[in-house]
């Protein structure tokens, strides 16, 4: 089998939250909420970068609850193999949803929604990571949260879906 694309670049191996937070042995489902802890606990098992992924994890579960993405589910996380080892794959999947007071289908510890980035800059520890850090990443988000009429503006979306996207933002 040819390990590479067409245009040249090597494939790597890919493998969901999902996949890794079944039972080893069936493949079954363990039949328990899905957390974003789940995933900080598979990349302190498996990555090659632990504190990069962490971060980056912090950032996509912060960007979720602020676009209001409730679709953030164990197959949108996955870990890719690299050249050193595994490592949190690039977010993908990232949709916000109209529709408001829905419930994520991630959770993060046991309150039903993740934290705004608002409110990860108030707890700042999140996934044990240093509280400089869990603030830069909540500033990462709300500066780019915060530009999204003038981005979504440049790129041609109209003004009524740029509105009807704000409204459901939560920084």
């Amino acid at each position: 089998m040819n390990r590479f694309d067409m245009d040249g670049t090597a494939r790597r191996h890919l493998i969901t939250v999902n996949g890794l937070l079944k039972e080893p042995s069936s493949q079954m489902d363990l039949g328990h909420a899905f957390r974003y802890d789940h995933i900080a606990d598979l990349i302190r098992k498996y990555s090659c970068q632990v504190e990069e992924d962490l971060v980056q994890l912090l950032k996509l579960m912060l960007f979720n609850r602020a676009i209001n993405n409730t679709d953030d589910h164990e197959r949108n996380f996955s870990l890719m193999h690299g050249k050193h080892g595994y490592h949190l794959a690039p977010a993908y999947d990232l949709v916000p949803s109209l529709t408001v007071n829905m419930h994520h289908a991630a959770s993060y510890q046991y309150q039903p929604y993740p934290p705004t980035p608002t409110e990860a800059l108030a707890d700042g520890r999140i996934f044990k990571l240093p509280r400089g850090k869990v603030e830069n990443a909540a500033r990462d988000v709300i500066n780019a949260v915060q530009q999204w009429d003038a981005v979504a503006g440049a790129v041609g979306v109209s003004a009524e879906d740029i509105e009807k996207v704000a409204r459901v933002m939560r920084v």
